[in-house]
C-alpha cells in the first residue's frame, strides 16, 4: 500500500522543501534528553564550582580592608600577617575546589555533547538514505552533507557547552547579584539600572542572528554542494578544462555565505560594543557614589573592591548569558532544515509490508501510468502493459524516452506509478515489505556504482542488505567457504582472472566510485555482486552498451550466466544483448515474438539497422 499522505510529508513535499518551518527552543534541548544523567551530573559540578567562585571577591575585599587595618590596629605585625595567610589558604582552597568541579564539569558537558551530536547525525543519516528516490531528484546532495556536518556541529555547541556556559554564567550572575545586595543595597539599584536596556537590546539582536543564520546556513550548503559536484565529477571538469569556471563558480557561492557573514558580523559588532559602553556607563556611576560612601564611610575600601569585582562578574555574565541567546538564535535558523529532515515522511515505504517467502518471478505490469515527480506535467508511461514469464528473458527496446528505465525503477518500486498496478506472482508490490521485494531483485545498469572499498567487500555488498543472508554465510559457514563464494561467483562473472593480477587480488582497494576499474571490470564486478545475491529476478539496464566489443564480450558470457533460470528484463539497444530473449517488446504496449524478425515495429527495426550499420564500419 503506498505511504499514506501525513501533515509531517506534505510540510516537506518536493515543492515545499525550501519553505520556513518553525524550530522551537525546547526541541533543540530535547535533543539533550538521552544525556540528562550526564548533564545533571555536570550541572552539579557546574553548581558547586561556580558558587565557590562566588566567594572570591568578597575574600579579596576581606584581605583588602585586613592589610589596610594594620597601620591603625594595635594587633601585632606577626598576627595581621598570620591573619592575612590563613585568608590567602582559604582562598586557595577554594580556587582549588572549584578547579577540580570545573575539570569534572567540562568533562561531562563535552562527553554529553559528542554523545548528542552523534545520535543526532545517526537519526540524521537514517532519515535521509529512507527518503524515496524522488527526494533525492531534487535535493543536492551537497546540501545534506551539509546538515549532518556544520549544521549538527552549531546544534551540538548549543544543547551542551553553551547550556554549560549559560547556566555556569546564570548562576554567577545570581550568586554575585546577591553579594551584591548584602555589601550594598544602594550601589547595586545603580549597578542593576541599565540591565533591562541590555535585555531588550540582546533580545533584538537574537531575533536579528536567527534570520541571518539560517541564510548563512543554506548559503554554505550551496556551496558544499558545487564542491561535491566539482570533485566528483573532476575528470569531467579536467576533459572541459573548466578548473577555472568551477574556481568562480565555489567562490560566488562562497561570496554569498560570505555576505551573510558580513551582516552576522555588524550585528555582532554593534552589539558588543553597545553592551561594552551600557556595561562601563554602570562602572562609572558605582565608582563615582561608592567613592562618596567610603569618603562618608559607610562602606570600607575592601567592600567598594568586592562590590566591583562583583559587578564586573554580574556584566561578564550578562554578556555571556546574552552573546549565548544570539547563539541560541543562530541553532535555531541553523537547525530548521535538520528537524525538516528528521520529521520528513517518505512517500514511498521503504520497510513494513508482507513477507514473501518464495518467489517464483511472474510480473505483471497493468494499466500504469507515471510521471516523475519533478516533472509532474511530463507524462513517461500512459497505460501500460506489460507480461514477464517465471524464467523467461523479456527485452524492451526501442529509441530513448520511451520509459524503458522507468519501467526498471517502478519495479524496483523507487516511485509508484500514478496509476494502475504492478504484481509479483499475484500479488501488488505495493503491498510488499520493499527490501523484502530488492532482496529477490538483481539489478545491472549501464553505469555501475562501485564503493570506494575493496573487490570483496564490493561482491558481497549485496549480501549486507540481509542480514538472513550475512546470518547464514558469515556465521554457519566458515570464512573459507565465504571466500569460496566469492570466488565462485567471480569466476561466472568472469572477472576472477582481472582480479588475480591485482598484487592485492580481492582486497584491492577500487578507489571512490570504481575508478581504479576499467568499464569492462566494473561491470564483471557488479554481475558477480548479483550472483552472490542470487536473485529470482534480473534487470539489466543498458547493461552492455558502454563497453567496446571485447568487454562486451567478456560481460556478455556472465550475463548469460546470470540469467539462467532466472526472469530476466532486459533494457537495450544492441541487438547482440536481446539475441536470447524469449519476448521482445518493441514499444511498451506492443508485444513481438523473437521469430517474427519482419513484424517488429519501426522502433526496434531502427536500433537493429543501426547497431548492424556500426558494426559493419
Amino acid at each position: 500500500m503506498p505511504y499514506e499522505e501525513t501533515e509531517k510529508t506534505k510540510l516537506l513535499d518536493d515543492s515545499s522543501y525550501s519553505k520556513q518551518s518553525h524550530v522551537e527552543v525546547g526541541q533543540l534541548f530535547a535533543l539533550a534528553k538521552p544525556e540528562k544523567w550526564t548533564l545533571i551530573s555536570g550541572t552539579v559540578a557546574l553548581v558547586l564550582s561556580s558558587l565557590s567562585m562566588t566567594l572570591i571577591p568578597f575574600i579579596v575585599g576581606r584581605i583588602i580592608d585586613a592589610t589596610q587595618g594594620t597601620a591603625k590596629d594595635e594587633k601585632s605585625i606577626d598576627e595581621a600577617k598570620h591573619n592575612l595567610l590563613m585568608v590567602v589558604i582559604l582562598l586557595g582552597g577554594i580556587i582549588m575546589f572549584s578547579s577540580l568541579f570545573a575539570t569534572l564539569r567540562s568533562y561531562l558537558f563535552t562527553i554529553a555533547g559528542e554523545r548528542v551530536v552523534a545520535t543526532l547525525r545517526k537519526r540524521l543519516f537514517s532519515s535521509i538514505i529512507t527518503q524515496e528516490i524522488a527526494f533525492f531528484d531534487e535535493t543536492k546532495s551537497g546540501e545534506l552533507l551539509n546538515r549532518l556536518s556544520s549544521d549538527c556541529t552549531v546544534i551540538q555547541n548549543t544543547v551542551t557547552v553553551n547550556i554549560s556556559m549559560a547556566l555556569r554564567s546564570l548562576i554567577n550572575f545570581i550568586g554575585s547579584t546577591f553579594m551584591l545586595f548584602y555589601t550594598s543595597w544602594k550601589l547595586t539599584f545603580i549597578s542593576l539600572s541599565l540591565l533591562p536596556l541590555i535585555l531588550f537590546v540582546s533580545f533584538v539582536y537574537g531575533k536579528f542572528v536567527k534570520g541571518i543564520a539560517k541564510q548563512f546556513q543554506d548559503a554554505l550548503a550551496g556551496a558544499s554542494d558545487n564542491a561535491t559536484e566539482a570533485i566528483t565529477n573532476v575528470r569531467t571538469v579536467r576533459s572541459f578544462a573548466n578548473e577555472e569556471g568551477e574556481m568562480h563558480s565555489y567562490a560566488r557561492k562562497i561570496d554569498v555565505s560570505l555576505h551573510w557573514a558580513n551582516r552576522k558580523g555588524v550585528a555582532v559588532g554593534l552589539f558588543a560594543g553597545m553592551t561594552t559602553f551600557l556595561a562601563n556607563i554602570s562602572i562609572c556611576g558605582i565608582l563615582y557614589y561608592g567613592g562618596v560612601l567610603v569618603i562618608n564611610e559607610q562602606i570600607s575600601t575592601g567592600k567598594l573592591a568586592s562590590f566591583l569585582l562583583y559587578t564586573l562578574t554580574t556584566a561578564t555574565s550578562v554578556g555571556t548569558i546574552t552573546g549565548l541567546w544570539g547563539d541560541l538564535m543562530n541553532a535555531v535558523g541553523a537547525s530548521e532544515r535538520v528537524f525538516q529532515l528528521l520529521e520528513r515522511k517518505p512517500k514511498v515505504h521503504w520497510k513494513d509490508g508482507e513477507i514473501i517467502t518464495h518467489v517464483q518471478g511472474k510480473i505483471v505490469v497493468e494499466n500504469v501510468s507515471f510521471s516523475y515527480p519533478s516533472r509532474p506535467d511530463v507524462t513517461v508511461l500512459d497505460g501500460i502493459d506489460l507480461s514477464l514469464d517465471p524464467g523467461k528473458v523479456i527485452a524492451l527496446v526501442g529509441p530513448s524516452g520511451q520509459g524503458k528505465s522507468t519501467i526498471v525503477s517502478l519495479l524496483e518500486m523507487f516511485y509508484y506509478p500514478n496509476k494502475g498496478r504492478i504484481t509479483l506472482d499475484g500479488q501488488d508490490i505495493a503491498q510488499m515489505d520493499p527490501r523484502c521485494l530488492r532482496r529477490n531483485i538483481g539489478y545491472v545498469s549501464q553505469e555501475p556504482i562501485l564503493f570506494g572499498c575493496s573487490i570483496s567487500d564490493n561482491i558481497s555488498y549485496g549480501m549486507s542488505a540481509s542480514p538472513q543472508q550475512i546470518e547464514q554465510v558469515h556465521l554457519h559457514s566458515p570464512l573459507r567457504e565465504f571466500i569460496l563464494n566469492l570466488v565462485k561467483v567471480a569466476k561466472l562473472a568472469n572477472a576472477h582472472e582481472f582480479i588475480e593480477k591485482f598484487p592485492d587480488g580481492y582486497m584491492t582497494l577500487v578507489g571512490e566510485r570504481g575508478v581504479r576499474l576499467s568499464g569492462g571490470q566494473k561491470q564483471r564486478i557488479a554481475i558477480a555482486r548479483s550472483l552472490l545475491k542470487n536473485p529470482a529476478i534480473l534487470l539489466l539496464d543498458e547493461a552492455t552498451s558502454a563497453l567496446d566489443s571485447e568487454s562486451e564480450h567478456l560481460v556478455q558470457q556472465a550475463l548469460d550466466t546470470l540469467m539462467k533460470g532466472r526472469t530476466v528484463l532486459v533494457v537495450a539497444h544492441r541487438l547482440s544483448t536481446v539475441r536470447n530473449a524469449d519476448q521482445m517488446w518493441g514499444r511498451l504496449y506492443r508485444e513481438e515474438p523473437t521469430m517474427s524478425y519482419s513484424k517488429m515495429n519501426m522502433g526496434y527495426t531502427n536500433v537493429w539497422c543501426k547497431d548492424n550499420y556500426s558494426l559493419n564500419e
